[in-house]
């Protein structure tokens, strides 16, 4: 499988794509730019983010939905009207519009809007725990050897699952889900 995506990786070069990456400060916004720093597949990558704030405001800052929806909807909304045909996204694991938590119903509201801008290929991940540097905190390093691909994915995995997403040919659906198990096989075919 390493030879078909080195050959995907060469096709889609030569192809001279751009991309942008919103988030670029995060966990797997910068593994994702290490990676693709190192790969060099893309001819021009953008980098979006925002400014740090000088004050924390915890979980109930008013403008969530406004960030974490609202904010990727548009930006999505302008990336297709400039040309963008494929958008891959980071959502969550358990990502569902009838879940009693509030984050997870907004990243469902997310991914419906996503869709509802209908490009010609969408990539929703939805990664469980993201391991900074492949690190896992004491509490959680039993759970995740007894279960590694269900509750975790380290950050170098996630960028490299996300790359050979990117420059695999689209498949028959339009809209692509991977959840995390999902997310670790698609980086083993590196």
């Amino acid at each position: 499988m390493a030879e078909n995506i080195s050959a995907d990786m060469d096709r889609f070069k030569a192809l001279g794509h751009s991309a942008f990456v919103m988030g670029y400060s995060g966990v797997a916004g910068a593994a994702l730019v290490k990676e693709l720093s190192k790969l060099k597949i893309f001819k021009k990558v953008v980098l979006i983010g925002r400014r740090a704030l000088s004050q924390d405001y915890g979980p109930e800052f008013e403008d969530y939905v406004r960030i974490n929806k609202d904010y990727v909807v548009n930006s999505a909304q302008i990336a297709k009207e400039q040309g963008c045909k494929h958008f891959t996204i980071i959502t969550s694991k358990g990502s569902n519009k009838s879940s009693f938590l509030h984050a997870l119903r907004i990243k469902a509201e997310l991914e419906a809007g996503l869709e509802a801008i209908n490009f010609e290929r969408l990539s929703i991940f939805r990664p469980a725990k993201i391991l900074q540097d492949g690190k896992a905190s004491m509490i959680l390093k039993p759970v995740i050897y007894a279960f590694p691909t269900a509750l975790s994915v380290p950050d170098e995995t996630f960028a490299k699952a996300m790359i050979n997403n990117a420059v695999r040919p689209i498949k028959s659906s339009p809209v692509e889900i991977y959840e995390n198990k999902d997310i670790h096989k698609l980086a083993k075919d590196s």
